[in-house]
């Protein structure tokens, strides 16, 4: 892009996509991380080339923030669609997430112009079949402009949209705006202070001295890329400390802030947005800071760049699971190195056994061979509604897809099947054969040996003796915090009990005078209001307003608190500040629970009915006669409930097309318990993409995820089901979303080793977006997917306003 009088020329390969697109054909554009990619779209805009509607997709969140904050300050009319957030859409430009937009590519409503940035995306394991499936899916009256510089086969995506009919022309420009140039660490000269020890520490400060900053630094996890930060802002010293703003440093807070004035920050997902997109990322892009160190796993949302890339480590944490880094996103990550118009060259910093130039390349994309089950049986429905051959319809978008190996559905065979039978996988017919009813159900609860037995009837325990089902086993009830969740009762606590560490609460009871030689203390709000409620104060008057003598206290107060506190008796009193707290044992505390074959009491263990036969996939015809699993995703579409004989969408199977992955079966489990409350379903649906930072904090919420398993058992069905539950589920947020939402306390006290704020940030706006999924999904006549879209509007209205 050459300058001339501050105008902005395209260069050659630029001019000749832009000529493409005026001539209006599709687009499959290759070009190197920061050679200007999204100029070409910017262009278009500026000079008032583009007609109708485009929508620019990214692929997450935050460059979707980035891009409309950018793109706002030129004055554009730009609108932004990401799920948790819709404005503007009506714009003439709108940014959003590619998600957010398959619906209305499926139903043949399409932009003018549909921008795909980073369209290797079409291989990522969770999200590609959305993007397959939007590129596949767009009317031919919507041009498409396919960006990356990570893609090795960038001729074949334009035979495949070739063969679909389209005009595509490819545009191809390998030369970096910057060139790049590894160094090993090993190599560079330079002191480093005797107090340092850590090897990076030392191996980055060698790399300043050596005119190699800025430089971003990408960490394994969470805790590495702090800890490293730390160290760093411990050893350095620059000759101008960075000067901080006022409402940078409240952003900020105390513990960052120190750190930027050293010009080190860390960058991760357990910072909130305002921390990551206004405050560290913006003096990024200034040149502002010496050194980032970012996580791996949010490497893809790094929209900066710096003259220094260094990789720690290959292997990165996304959520339960480990990943080795992909060459393909080596070649993204090591395209943050050299800053155009500010660096001659950009840096590779590397040290033996570490990721190397050489290792980042593009990679090959082959298609998911996967069925995406929502948006198939959406077009079910759809046939439906046209009268169209239901297996026809299928067949014609699986024609269109990039992958070549997909397994067929078997929609067609389940058809013949069914009509020359009537037998085969149908619910009465099994019902009959195994002498069952639906008026004979067998409740069943899976037992502290993981066996499958009748439920019999609740009996009372204590909660010290009772065990509850966590990750995939049975331990005693209060090695977890779930079953104290509900208590609105101080915070959680920890202490050990025959060295065994249990939870209990700790509340403040009561306040030291002023006076320190005064012999009386002040009962807390709580403490003297619940005393007086259950009229269990002195009689005697000894107690005048909240003013209790000490030895009152003693005597006469703590033993009434098991009457408060569901039978907790006190564990300790000890002090902080001015207060005096008490930690609660609740192991005496009475609890109801199912007893099994062994005599362990459970509290709400994992149950089914057993002839829900079709969502186990096991034993249909009773315990000694196992029945075959279905093989065919048809067949196991009718198993769930999703389409009836006929293969068109049942209620369930409507409600679960206008979700994403497994979403839509959790929401119509727990839909079709007519006695869940739809008000406490409200607030259990942050649970469902939290992840596994939470579970600390679980309580309640957990009747979501029991419907969940209830209905369809503890399978795994890949992209959809993991034990039963969908594959981002995480039990806890629900409560922690409640708290913050209904003011119920301080945020801070939720934070632990694992769960930061900005993770509590993340999972609000999850919950948020998934509202507004409900909100913006179809009409459909049932009451309670009525009153869910009614009561998801207004959480969304009361969390915008």
């Amino acid at each position: 892009m050459k300058n001339s009088n501050n105008i902005l020329i395209p260069d050659k390969w630029q001019q000749e996509a832009i000529q493409l697109l005026k001539m209006g054909k599709d687009v499959v554009l290759h070009a190197p991380t920061g050679a200007g990619k999204t100029f070409i779209f910017e262009w278009l805009v500026e000079n008032r080339i583009l007609k109708g509607k485009a929508i620019f997709t990214v692929p997450t969140r935050a460059l979707a923030n980035d891009k409309l904050y950018e793109w706002q300050k030129r004055n554009w009319n730009v609108g932004l669609c990401t799920g948790d957030v819709s404005v503007n859409l009506e714009a003439p430009v709108l940014v959003a997430t590619l998600e957010t937009q398959k619906r209305n590519l499926l139903e043949g409503r399409g932009p003018n112009l549909l921008v795909i940035d980073e369209y290797q995306m079409l291989n990522d394991s969770n999200r590609g079949l959305n993007y397959e499936l939007a590129i596949a899916a767009a009317p031919r009256t919507t041009q498409l402009l396919l960006m990356s510089g990570s893609v090795g086969n960038p001729k074949d995506i334009q035979g495949w949209l070739q063969k679909n009919g389209r005009d595509a022309g490819i545009v191809l420009h390998h030369e970096r705006p910057v060139p790049q140039e590894e160094v090993q660490l090993e190599a560079l000269k330079g002191s480093v202070p005797k107090n340092v020890r850590n090897y990076w520490v030392k191996s980055l400060i060698k790399a300043l001295k050596n005119d190699l900053g800025p430089i971003l630094v990408f960490a394994p996890k969470r805790h590495v890329s702090e800890q490293l930060a730390k160290e760093l802002e411990e050893a350095l010293n620059p000759s101008v400390p960075l000067v901080l703003k006022p409402e940078h440093k409240k952003m900020a807070r105390h513990g960052l802030s120190s750190m930027l004035k050293k010009r080190v920050a860390y960058h991760h997902s357990g910072l909130n947005y305002l921390q990551r997109a206004r405050l560290i990322e913006p003096l990024a892009k200034k040149g502002e800071l010496q050194v980032v160190v970012a996580t791996t796993g949010l490497g893809a949302g790094i929209n900066f760049s710096m003259r220094s890339v260094l990789i720690i480590d290959r292997e990165y944490r996304q959520g339960e699971y480990h990943h080795n880094l992909r060459p393909d996103e080596l070649l993204q990550m090591f395209g943050r190195a050299g800053r155009r118009g500010f660096d001659d060259k950009g840096y590779i910093l590397t040290s033996p056994g570490k990721p190397s130039l050489r290792e980042g390349r593009p990679i090959k994309l082959i298609g998911q061979n996967q069925i995406d089950w929502p948006s198939f049986i959406h077009l079910l429905q759809r046939a439906k509604e046209s009268h169209l051959d239901p297996v026809q319809s299928l067949r014609d978008l699986i024609h269109k897809l990039y992958s070549d190996q997909m397994k067929p559905i078997g929609l067609g065979a389940f058809l013949k099947l069914n009509r020359a039978e009537k037998l085969a996988l149908q619910p009465k017919q099994i019902l009959k054969k195994s002498n069952l009813s639906s008026n004979n159900e067998v409740l069943e609860i899976l037992n502290s040996n993981g066996v499958w037995e009748r439920k019999k009837g609740p009996t009372q325990t204590t909660a010290g003796s009772a065990f509850i089902y966590h990750e995939d086993k049975y331990i005693p009830a209060l090695q977890i915090p779930k079953i104290l969740k509900d208590l609105r009762i101080g915070n959680l606590c920890k202490f050990k009990n025959n060295k065994v560490q249990l939870y209990g609460r700790e509340i403040p009871l009561a306040k030291f005078p002023e006076e320190s030689n005064e012999d009386s203390i002040f009962l807390t709000k709580w403490f003297y209001q619940n005393l007086k409620k259950q009229k269990l104060l002195p009689r005697n008057k000894t107690i005048v307003g909240k003013k209790c003598p000490f030895k009152i206290f003693e005597t006469k107060l703590i033993p009434k608190i098991p009457q408060l506190t569901h039978g907790a008796k006190v564990k300790m009193l000890h002090e902080k500040g001015n207060l005096i707290y008490a930690r609660l044992d609740f192991s005496d505390s009475p609890v109801f629970g199912v007893r099994d074959e062994t005599g362990k009491v459970l509290i709400n263990p994992p149950q089914r009915t057993r002839e829900n036969h079709g969502m186990n996939f096991q034993q249909l015809l009773g315990d000694s006669q196992p029945q075959k699993e279905p093989k065919s995703t048809a067949e196991k579409w009718f198993a769930f409930g999703l389409i009836d004989e006929d293969g068109f969408p049942t209620r369930t199977g409507l409600i679960f097309s206008f979700f994403n992955h497994g979403e839509g079966l959790a929401i119509a489990a727990a839909l079709s318990d007519e006695t869940y409350p739809i008000r406490d379903l409200i607030w259990d649906l942050a649970n469902m993409r939290a992840g596994y930072r939470f579970t600390e904090n679980s309580g309640s919420s957990d009747r979501l995820a029991n419907n969940c398993r209830e209905k369809y058992g503890h399978c795994n069905i890949e992209s959809y089901l993991k034990k039963g539950l969908p594959l981002e589920y995480g039990e806890g947020a629900a409560e922690i979303i409640h708290a913050a939402a209904e003011n119920q306390g301080n945020l801070l006290n939720f934070v632990n080793h694992e769960l930061k704020l900005g993770d509590i940030e993340r999972g609000h706006i999850e919950w948020k977006n998934l509202l507004n999924t409900i909100v913006q999904a179809p009409h459909y006549e049932w009451d309670r997917w009525i009153e869910l879209k009614k009561q998801a509007q207004k959480k969304t209205f009361q969390s915008n306003h």
